[in-house]
């Protein structure tokens, strides 16, 4: 615990010695402003980024350990070829406080994500739509895709469209990036209300990947 006696100083008010006393505290407290491990979902031995911007002793951990021992910049980042899944932990200490954050890395080779959410009538000649662009390797790709919802839906990448109904998996999409905008649309059937779609489909729209890696 750190403890200071304050004196008056000739010609400055005590006031004015607790507001610099104030600062000079606050420059001694921890803090993380961003953290982030990117991409996110990856191949094997794909390149990750790892940028961090904080205050404070920083030291940055993972498991399983992939990074050399130290502390760090406040303001940093580097680049790790990843064989399997890791979780990064920033640390910044400081006089008054610390702070932790994490970031998570997934290997996802032959392994599958639900990718989605909020969907929209904003486009009701098309019915129920949502547009999403997974946060995955570019070196990974679509092996087969999967509709998840409780209703038919279409789905676009690039060039390549199809109906798939509740529950069907498709390969037409096989060796296609994972990467980049997925277009899903949920039509309505006859006389339906988009809202009333949207009500049946609890405002989201999901489809599932599973992945495959480049060799």
């Amino acid at each position: 615990m750190l403890s200071a006696v304050l004196r008056p100083v000739p010609g400055r008010s005590l006031t004015r010695v607790w507001a610099i006393a104030a600062s000079v505290a606050l420059t001694h407290c921890a803090a993380i402003d961003s953290f982030h491990a990117e991409p996110r979902n990856i191949c094997p031995g794909s390149t990750v980024t790892v940028s961090w911007q904080a205050s404070g002793q920083i030291e940055l951990t993972s498991t399983p350990p992939v990074l050399p021992a130290g502390t760090r910049p406040s303001t940093g980042s580097e680049q790790l070829v990843l064989e399997h899944s890791t979780r990064f932990v920033l640390h910044a200490l400081g006089f008054l406080s610390e702070r932790t954050a994490e970031a998570d890395v997934t290997v996802l080779e032959n392994e599958s994500r639900n990718f989605g959410g909020s969907a929209n009538c904003e486009k009701p000649e098309h019915g129920v739509t949502r547009a999403v662009s997974p946060p995955v390797s570019a070196a990974l790709r679509v092996a087969s895709v999967t509709n998840v919802n409780s209703r038919p839906i279409v789905l676009q990448r690039q060039d390549v469209r199809v109906t798939l109904q509740p529950g069907d998996t498709t390969t037409v999409f096989a060796g296609l990036t994972a990467d980049g905008l997925w277009e899903i649309e949920a039509p309505l059937v006859s006389d339906e209300l988009c809202d009333d779609a949207l009500a049946a489909l609890h405002d989201r729209l999901f489809f599932r990947i599973t992945f495959a890696c480049v060799s």
